[in-house]
């Protein structure tokens, strides 16, 4: 089929223009919205669960281990009201947390606290949102595994979470940061756009110049072949990026084209999955260009997989597929090269779990593939899906 990250995150970022979420209906086939379909505006995948914001509510669906559907939700095999003390306008997935933003752009996170991924200040656990303290409202949020950073109004760049790889770039390295830190601005004035993986992260700086930092083990933060970077390093020298993903190795941004619209897919990092879309697992430890000379709108990297979204709406997964995540339908066996997705559906929105994708079509329905072994499509089973499959109302 597939942050969202995003953002998220993932790669997961704060969408502008967010709306608010509805139902319309579902067909027997379940891969075409009918009148019993979950829509939303703003979806997000965590490793085990999956979060959608409907009528400025959260709802949430697969694993509640450590409160990050709500307190008192158990797991879930469907969709279950997560939050709604407050208008939510977006929520991001965790590992095992959760962090959302409200219609004032502040942030509140719940679940695990281990690394320090609340943000509140110390190493406790929420199982209600909480909110961050940071200095003004944010414009972006990027959640990913025990990681989460914030541009702000101004376009300062605030992370906070794990950093024992210093992800986060930190003077101090290997400390984990309970609260938001300030990543210093680099060149341009401030930050455009953030990634979070697992041990790397990487922003944009407003002149479009690109900057990672972290676990560099397979140069998902940089062709310096040195396995972690203490320090934000640019990638490449190009300075017309405006958008980025980054999952445990692996990194993805869009540059030239349109910005905001469509531009060049470069993807870098691992490949053993065949996750860079070359027809090949050679790891180049550059960026390299996806999908020739077409335009992409969105992209979101997983562990094992990617998806993106073309200018016309097509959706393409490629990578790992033995748990169906790529939504083609086919064998279980990997797929090197950039595979459209068969659907008559039009997408706006590629969201990725650890190994399960969400997408969602320009109607807003969300479609759902991959691993559901712990209820994570929300489609009311624990069996995994090989096609995009139209998720049931709760």
């Amino acid at each position: 089929m597939g942050a969202v990250a995003h953002r998220g995150v993932a790669l997961v970022v704060l969408l502008t223009g967010c709306g608010r979420s509805e139902f319309v209906a579902l067909r027997a086939d379940n891969n075409e919205p009918s009148q019993r379909s979950l829509t939303a505006t703003f979806a997000s995948a965590g490793a085990y669960q999956t979060l959608v914001v409907r009528d400025g509510a959260i709802y949430g669906t697969g694993l509640n281990d450590t409160g990050q559907l709500g307190p008192d939700n158990p797991d879930t095999l469907a969709f279950v009201l997560v939050d709604d003390s407050r208008t939510w306008v977006s929520a991001h997935a965790g590992d095992s947390h959760a962090c959302a933003v409200d219609q004032t752009a502040r942030v509140y996170c719940w679940g695990a606290n281990n690394d320090g991924q609340l943000g509140v200040g110390d190493f406790e656990a929420r199982v209600t949102p909480t909110e961050v303290a940071l200095p003004l409202p944010v414009r972006r949020l990027a959640v990913r595994h025990e990681t989460a950073c914030a541009i702000l109004t101004n376009d300062e760049l605030h992370c906070w979470g794990y950093n024992e790889e210093n992800g986060l770039a930190r003077p101090v390295l290997f400390e984990n940061q309970a609260r938001p830190v300030e990543i210093p601005a680099i060149a341009g004035g401030g930050w455009r756009e953030v990634g979070v993986g697992q041990g790397h992260m990487c922003a944009i700086a407003n002149n479009g110049a690109l900057y990672c930092s972290g676990r560099n083990t397979e140069r998902q933060a940089s062709e310096n072949p040195t396995a972690q970077l203490g320090a934000l390093t640019q990638v490449g020298a190009f300075t017309n990026w405006w958008w980025v993903d980054a999952t445990i190795a692996t990194s993805c941004g869009l540059r030239g084209g349109e910005p905001g619209v469509a531009g060049e897919l470069w993807c870098w990092g691992d490949n053993d999955d065949g996750q860079l879309g070359q027809g090949d697992r050679l790891e180049p430890g550059v960026p390299v260009r996806v999908g020739g000379a077409r335009l992409w709108a969105k992209v979101a990297v997983a562990v094992l997989h990617t998806c993106a979204i073309d200018d016309g709406g097509t959706l393409a997964c490629w990578g790992r597929n033995f748990e169906g995540q790529l939504g083609l339908g086919s064998s279980p066996n990997d797929v090197l090269t950039v595979s459209n997705v068969a659907s008559p559906m039009r997408f706006r929105e590629i969201i990725l779990g650890r190994l399960h994708t969400i997408a969602i079509a320009t109607d807003t329905t969300v479609f759902a593939a991959g691993v559901n072994s712990d209820g994570q499509l929300g489609l009311g089973d624990a069996e995994n899906r090989r096609l995009p499959t139209a998720i049931p109302l709760p």
